[in-house]
This record gives structure tokens, C-alpha cells and sequence, in this order.
């Protein structure tokens, strides 16, 4: 019974294209006229809608078709295989678009300081752009296809990430006092603080996501570019929040600015400094290890 049914089915609804073509075009068409043309009798307006219905079966069932054929022709290619086999290559591919906002971020904060002669955006946006180009360091010297990880080199990566978020955690803590103290802000003129706000979103919820992504693929270099999502994430929170108050906060609260912006930019350069010393000491102690015992992996 089932088989009879589903013949019937592919007979009536499971159409080649050209038959499909043939009745979906004058079938909306039928029905457009009508739903335009309120005089035509009811009867008309039921055959159309019944045909429409028809002719709109027939178009799902030939998308599905035509989507299962073009599903089956990307799982065919090579680079499909290797994205969907190898983790760390499928990491590398899925990270392209954080690169690509983050380096929008940097560009139009570089060029939102130039335009307005505003010091801090450029800090910003050097900061950012440092962050960006670490990123695609360690990304680029990310193991694709290896059976044999290089655990030396990836922890000395890791050491170095470290090693840079120290330094750059002394650049936020001067550009932290530097807009507090001399009472500096953010201004992003009409939409642009909804975009930031959506890149700061973006960023947080990558971050998040990142975190819990690569705790098991075991590799240092990734657990350094999660450090550093962490990072973007949290001084594009800070720049957000100094916007945000200055532009919808009113001058009569520069009190509230200042004690809010110096807060969260203390938690946020504790934290950061806080990375930076647990890289280094994690990738000494594994680099001492992996020295005397290079068979063994963490």
C-alpha cells in the first residue's frame, strides 16, 4: 500500500524541470490575475488557488531534489572531505569571518581617529590590528592534516601569545587612564554604534563559543587564538560601554563615565594581565616537560 502511494506520489508531484516550468509559471500567474482582479467568480478563484497549491508542491519538490543533488556534489569534492575530516582545518576555514570583521573593526576605527583627530581610535585600532595579525600568526602555523603534532613549537606559540598580551595589557592600561583621566570618549556618529554594538556581540558570542570548541582538539596554538577571542572580545566591551554612556549617558554623567569606564577597564586589564601570566607559565612548565619527556603530550 505504502509503495502504490509513494508512486503515486512521485507520478503527480515528483516532476522533471520542464514539466514543473510548464505548470508553476501559468499557475501563478493564473492566481496573481485573480488576486488582483477581485470580479472574477468564486468558483475561478477556487480553481486558481487549488492550481496555485498545486504548481507550489511541484516547486518544493523540485528545490529538495535539486538540493539533495547540489548537497551530494559538494560532499563529492576533496575540500568538502578535508573540511568535514580534519578538525583543525574546519577550525582554520570557520575562523575566515571573525578575521574579516575584526579587520573591518580595525580600518574603520583607524580611520574614524584620522577623520576626527581622535587619538584614542587610532590606539584602538593599532590595538586591534596587532591582535588581528597575531591571530593569523598562529592560525597560519596551525597543523592541517599531521599525525604527529609538533607540541614543541605550538606551546613556544602559545608562550609568545602570552608573552604579547602582557605588553598589550600595558598599552590598555595607559589608554585606559590616558581616557579617564583626560576625560576621553567614544563618538560613533549615527549608526555606526549599532554596528560596533553588533561587532562587540559578535565578538563575545565567538569567544564563548570558541572556548568551549576548542577544549578538545588539544592543541596549544588554538587554545592561544581562544585567548585572544577573549581578548577582542573584552576591550571591544570596554570601547562599547565608553560610547554607549558618552552618547545615550547625558553630560550631567561624567561622574557615572568615569567611575563605570574605570571599573570595567580594571577588570578587563586584570584579567587580560591575568592571561598573559598563565600562558607563560603554562607553556614553560610543558616546554620543561616535552624537553625531558617528548614522548609524552598534554
Amino acid at each position: 500500500m505504502k509503495e502504490k502511494l509513494f508512486k503515486v506520489w512521485d507520478k503527480f508531484f515528483v516532476l522533471s524541470v520542464f514539466p514543473t516550468i510548464l505548470i508553476a509559471i501559468p499557475s501563478f500567474l493564473f492566481v496573481g490575475i485573480v488576486l488582483y482582479d477581485k470580479s472574477y467568480p468564486k468558483a475561478i478563484e477556487v480553481l486558481a488557488y487549488g492550481i496555485s497549491a498545486y504548481a507550489l508542491v511541484v516547486c518544493i519538490t523540485g528545490i529538495v531534489r535539486i538540493g539533495i543533488i547540489l548537497r551530494q556534489f559538494v560532499q563529492d569534492l576533496s575540500i568538502w572531505k578535508l573540511f568535514s575530516s580534519d578538525v583543525r582545518f574546519r577550525t582554520k576555514i570557520m575562523m575566515v569571518p571573525g578575521l574579516v570583521i575584526n579587520s573591518i573593526y580595525v580600518i574603520s576605527n583607524i580611520a574614524l581617529g584620522v577623520i576626527n583627530h581622535a587619538t584614542w581610535f587610532i590606539y584602538l585600532g593599532m590595538y586591534y590590528l596587532y591582535l588581528v595579525i597575531a591571530k593569523m600568526q598562529l592560525l597560519q602555523n596551525l597543523v592541517v592534516r599531521k599525525d604527529t603534532t609538533d607540541y614543541i613549537m605550538e606551546y613556544r606559540k602559545y608562550r609568545n601569545c602570552g608573552i604579547s598580551l602582557l605588553f598589550l595589557n600595558q598599552i590598555l592600561v595607559a589608554e585606559s587612564i590616558y581616557i579617564v583621566y583626560k576625560n576621553q570618549n567614544y563618538y560613533y556618529q549615527g549608526w555606526l554604534i549599532y554596528a560596533m554594538a553588533a561587532v562587540t556581540f559578535y565578538n563575545l558570542t565567538m569567544a564563548i563559543i570558541n572556548a568551549v570548541r576548542f577544549r578538545k582538539f588539544n592543541s596549544p596554538v588554538l587554545s592561544a587564538v581562544k585567548a585572544i577571542n577573549l581578548t577582542t572580545a573584552m576591550v571591544t566591551m570596554l570601547a562599547l560601554e565608553t560610547a554607549m554612556i558618552s552618547q545615550f549617558g547625558g553630560a550631567e554623567n561624567e561622574d557615572f563615565r568615569r567611575s563605570m569606564v574605570s571599573m570595567t577597564a580594571g577588570v578587563v586589564c586584570c584579567i587580560e594581565f591575568w592571561i598573559g601570566i598563565y600562558m607563560i607559565r603554562k607553556g614553560n612548565k610543558n616546554l620543561r616537560r616535552l624537553k625531558t619527556a617528548p614522548v609524552s603530550k598534554e
